[in-house]
Order: C-alpha cells, then structure tokens, then sequence
C-alpha cells in the first residue's frame, strides 16, 4: 500500500477526483463505499494495454493510496504479449469479517496492439487472457492477499459471495456463463451458460439465492444448496413487443432485502425487483429513466446507468442518450417524479458513462465511477445535500 497524489476539482456542487497511477489508464469501473468510511475503487483502461489497479481514498484524512496491482499481483504483466488484466469490473464485494473481495477484467487490447480480440485468441498461450483473477484485501490493514484464478481463460463482469459456503458466484465474458469459485479449496467449477450477449449481472436474496437475467430477459434463480437453476416467470419490464431482444438487466444494486434496483439493457426502464415477495419475487417498474421518454428514433432509449438510493425514498442515477453526455436525474420513488439535477461535466470533459455508484458511509456524498475516456479516471463527488 502506497500513498499517491491526486487532484480535486470543484464546479459548483460537483467535485471530481483524479490521479495516475498509469498512463494508459482511461477509465474508473468499480467503486465501493467500504463499511470503514473508506471508497475504494479500480483505476483501469480500454483503449490500451494495462494493469488495472485498486485504489483506496480516505475521506477524513483525504488520502489516496494504492492497494493492489493486478497484474503484478498475479504474476500476469501487462506486456506480455498476452491480454492483459487491465479492468476490476462492478465485482468489489465486501464480507462481514472485514474483507472486500475483487475479480479481474478483459477489455483492453494486446501490449502495442490496438485492437481488443477476446473470442479469437481464446485459450491461446502466447495472445489469449490467462482469465479472471481473485484477490482480497483486509480492510483494516489494507493488506492484500492473491487467492488464484477463478474463471480460466474469461474475465469477470459481476460477483455474489455466499459467505455461508465460503463460495463466490462469478459472471463470465466472453462466453457469459455463471461459475462458482470455492475459497477453500481456491478452484472454479462451471455452472452453465446464462446468455450470449447479456447474462452481465447477478444477485442474491437473504436465503442467498443467486438471481440473474438471460438475454430475453427472463429471470433465473440458481440455488447453491441444491445446485440447481430455476426458471422464473418473471421479465425485465421494457418496452412491449420487443421482449425477445437483448432485454437483460443490468446496473444492479441491492440496497435492502426487499429492494434491488436495476435497469433493462435495451429498453431503458429502471425498476424496483423485491425477491421476497412471493414465489418468485414482485417489480415495480418506474418506467423510462429518462424523465422524457423515448422518441422511438434513436438506436435506444437513453441508458440509465448507477442507480444509489438516497433516505430509502430518491434514486441518484445517470441517464444518457448512446454517444451523448450524461445528465444525473433524480427519481422520487414514491411519486415516480424524475428530475434532470444536471450536465455530469467538469473541467469541460462531459462523464459519457457511469459504470457504478455508491453514497458515502454518512449519506451527505453521492459517488460515481466515471467513464469519460477522455482523460485520467475520475470520480464524481455529489453534495447530495446541495441538490435536495
């Protein structure tokens, strides 16, 4: 753990924090409010070969420090000629013993190479991804320790962990299939194919169920006691008529036992999903994210993108139309009420995505991971309070 500078630029209620640790870096994926007081996020890039790092800022003390190097952790370098391990995807998970947990990505291409090939260098020893590597961190020390391979040849988009079983459940790209990874024994085991383009995100419930979409949008539910899959009834809501499209869900967060927001890849819909209420669970779907709709022209209806619950009531989230710059928009949950806050824009750099969101430990600082792929990595620092 190394200490590094970083800037804060402030316009108006918005604040965005920015470092680097490498100069290949373009973008920010993940980003945890950690139970310390502390947010931790991946600092990584797209466009060009890298080793995505682990970052930790201290709020009180308004420190930065640098956890973890991926590659380097895991014996994998960025310039081995081989795809390198230059993301952690929304897949930081922290358990009750005071670990957070991460998986490695695929995103960016071969060192000196500009091009991103996952599908035909898979497997390949000399050009393909080695695969989807585990680590852990003690929060209290910041110490970290490597844990091994957990999806073989893959990254990884999403991860649950079962603390009950000492087992994680991954999502895999490129192929999209749902693993499970034992922390005792330190291997994988296949569980099955859940999508071709989708099957990006997953969930559990208090019975610690595992829950996720396939590319239609149809729930799953995968029971880890019994180590069967069950298929549900239930849809993601969108738009009617287009329900065998790539419809999956996506931008997942849990904020109670009853509440788990998401949004529908395609049709743009955020929702409210309670799994449990009832056999199979009950949606509240709150509609368009964006306040206006869809004009029926554009390739897709705006993307709602990081959804963070504010008082148990207000859903903080981004909402943009493809290409264009992201606006934050406020939906009252009660009312269904949804308000434009404002341009995510600072240092004249328009935020064309947020890839996750969080609110710190004493509720007052709204969190985003910013993909602008413009500049260094950021994040988004709200005031929620001078919004309100």
């Amino acid at each position: 753990m190394k200490s590094i500078q970083f800037e804060i630029k402030e316009e108006g209620f918005l604040k965005i924090l920015t470092w680097n640790v490498d100069n290949n870096h373009d973008s920010l994926w993940a980003i945890h409010a950690g139970s310390d007081g502390n947010i931790y996020f991946s600092s990584c890039s797209e466009g060009a070969a890298s080793s995505a790092h682990l970052l930790r800022y201290d709020i009180k003390n308004n420190k930065l420090w640098d956890l973890l190097d991926i590659g380097e952790l895991s014996g994998d370098p960025w310039n081995s000629g081989r795809i390198p391990q230059s993301k952690i995807h929304t897949s930081l998970r922290e358990t009750s013993n005071g670990y957070l947990y991460g998986v490695s990505h695929c995103t960016a291409p071969n060192y000196e190479q500009s091009i991103f090939e996952v599908n035909g260098t898979f497997g390949d020893p000399h050009f393909g991804y080695r695969g989807a590597q585990m680590f852990r961190v003690q929060m209290d020390s910041g110490d970290v320790e490597y844990l091994g391979l957990a999806i073989p040849y893959e990254g990884c988009r999403s991860m649950e962990i079962v603390e009950s079983l000492n087992k994680a459940y991954l999502v895999s790209y490129p192929r999209h299939c749902l693993y499970e990874f034992d922390f005792e024994r330190r291997t994988s085991r296949l569980l099955g194919r859940i999508g071709t383009l989708g099957g990006m995100d997953i969930f559990k419930d208090k019975r610690d169920r595992i829950y996720g979409s396939y590319d239609n949008g149809r729930f799953f539910r995968y029971l880890p006691d019994d180590d069967e899959f069950e298929e549900l009834s239930i849809r993601v809501p969108g738009i009617e008529g287009r329900e065998n499209l790539y419809n999956f869900f996506f931008n997942v967060k849990k904020f109670r036992e009853d509440f788990v927001c998401a949004t529908g890849y395609y049709d743009g819909h955020i929702f409210r999903y309670n799994p449990e209420e009832g056999k199979e669970g009950l949606i509240e779907d709150y509609g368009f994210g964006w306040p206006d709709g869809w004009d029926g022209k554009t390739w897709t209806p705006p993307y709602v993108q990081a959804p963070v619950l504010y008082k148990n009531r207000w859903i903080f989230y981004g909402c943009n139309i493809i290409w264009k710059s992201t606006y934050l928009v406020r939906l009252d949950t009660k009312t269904n009420e949804k308000t434009v806050i404002c341009e995510l824009k600072c240092n004249n750099i328009s935020s064309a995505w947020l890839s996750e969101g969080a609110i710190s430990k004493d509720q007052s600082t709204l969190l985003f991971a910013d993909v602008n792929m413009k500049s260094v990595p950021g994040v988004i620092m709200i005031n929620v309070n001078k919004i309100n």
